[in-house]
């Protein structure tokens, strides 16, 4: 019992899932900090937790190990250097602003910092800060000094260029330790980085993993609302299926997982025209009127209803009842997935495919379920609810987004393509 108390303690405090690192990490962080506090009972060991910020801070650093090493991924990095060169435009005492969220050790907002240089920045043009919540990383990042494990790229004519190497240790430049700040704030605190933005460019790569997904757009937000208009935020390869696509657009540049800044508000109000330019009038009490496109936001699915439900002969009452069931059966599983019980909601799913076997609708759905819910299996149902309807606009919708996150370019533009016949032909004129 003390154990899921300090657990969810955790979760409250910082946001984090047990089950993320696993609670086998988590167990055994707390038997360590029992064992350094001298404490043997667990009940005893909750009460100092939740009094103590010191021994709070304690129990985060344990379970919060790092993993990063210098030009981790190239990809995002090329990129930036590619926007620092060719898009960034210098204004007259405004630097260029990056944020690193988690920075861990350093490696990352350093690795920044280089990259700048690299673009021919001059000091004092950009200003990078890192974050985290882990104080004991935050200390080894401000003493800049690594080992080989820091240094696992192909390239590394940086390591000669801004290291120094003593013994067995490697010891980073003045000019590049100087350009970065590290700050120690949790992202989940209502006034976390309060007036160190806007930034022009967020690195927030392998923190929504540790989040569930209540958590992970909360921080999304938070992390939008830092930004400026128009600027670049790069994503972990395994966290792209959690963006919310009224706040940032796919940018398309293969293995970066980048995107850009939007405002939701035009979002909205762009979506409201659509809706309105797409959506039909009810034409009778016996029919429906053509699917509404399905926005690109993968964090809702609302399946509107279904088309022709019924016909003119005899059978379009029972027809149509049996359609009516389908949309309130999917509603229902889509309400559970809302609350956040995903695993109940794929459950769910998976029952009334069984049922159900030839529902494009049911794999569609199960395939956003499961893409709020980090599993790869995503695509292969919404390739499933294809292969059983053809034009089944949300399932375009989906692949196009997630092939061009994946970086197969070819591919979304295939499946965006098939997306606007459908949606054009949907349209009322």
């Amino acid at each position: 019992m003390a154990f899921k108390s300090i657990v969810r303690l955790i979760k409250d405090t910082m946001g984090f899932e047990a089950e993320s690192v696993g609670k086998d990490v988590v167990e055994r962080g707390i038997a360590l900090r029992m064992k350094e506090c001298q404490i043997e009972s667990d009940q005893e060991y909750l009460s100092l937790v939740k009094n103590s910020d010191d021994e709070r801070q304690h129990l985060i650093n344990q379970i919060t190990v790092p993993e990063t090493w210098f030009f981790r991924d190239h990809e995002p990095f090329h990129m930036l250097s590619d926007f620092v060169s060719r898009v960034w435009v210098h204004e007259d005492g405004k630097p260029l602003r990056v944020l690193s969220i988690p920075c861990s050790t350093g490696e990352e907002p350093y690795t920044i910092a280089m990259v700048m240089a690299e673009a021919g920045m001059p000091e004092g043009s950009f200003v990078v800060d890192g974050v985290d919540i882990n104080t004991g990383v935050i200390e080894c990042a401000e003493r800049g000094v690594y080992t080989q494990n820091s240094f696992r790229a192909d390239d590394l004519a940086f390591r000669d260029k801004y290291f120094d190497k003593q013994d067995n240790s490697y010891v980073l430049s003045d000019e590049i330790k100087s350009s970065v700040s590290f700050f120690h704030q949790n992202v989940m605190d209502y006034d976390f980085m309060k007036g160190r933005g806007p930034y022009h460019v967020v690195f927030c790569r392998n923190m929504l993993i540790y989040f569930n997904i209540e958590n992970k757009y909360k921080v999304l937000k938070k992390v939008h609302g830092l930004m400026c208009p128009d600027g670049l935020l790069f994503l972990g390869h395994a966290e792209t299926g959690r963006i919310d696509h009224k706040l940032f657009d796919t940018m398309k540049h293969p293995g970066a997982f980048a995107y850009r800044w939007r405002d939701p508000f035009i979002t909205a109000k762009t979506e409201k025209t659509a809706t309105k330019v797409k959506t039909p009038q009810v034409v009778s009490a016996t029919a429906f009127g053509k699917n509404k496109p399905f926005s690109s936001n993968t964090s809702s699915y609302k399946e509107p209803p279904p088309e022709n439900l019924a016909t003119e002969n005899s059978s379009g009452i029972e027809c149509l009842q049996e359609n009516v069931v389908e949309v309130r059966e999917l509603q229902h599983i889509q309400d559970i997935a809302d609350k956040g019980e995903l695993e109940k909601a794929a459950e769910n799913c998976n029952d009334y495919i069984l049922a159900n076997p030839y529902s494009a609708k049911g794999y569609c759905l199960l395939g956003v379920i499961q893409l709020a819910n980090n599993d790869g299996a995503a695509i292969e149902s919404f390739r499933k609810a294809l292969y059983l309807d053809p034009n089944h606009y949300q399932s375009l919708v989906h692949l196009s987004i997630l092939s061009e996150e994946d970086g197969n370019q070819k591919a979304a533009e295939n499946y965006r393509a098939r997306a606007e016949r459908v949606g054009d032909s949907h349209s009322v004129n």
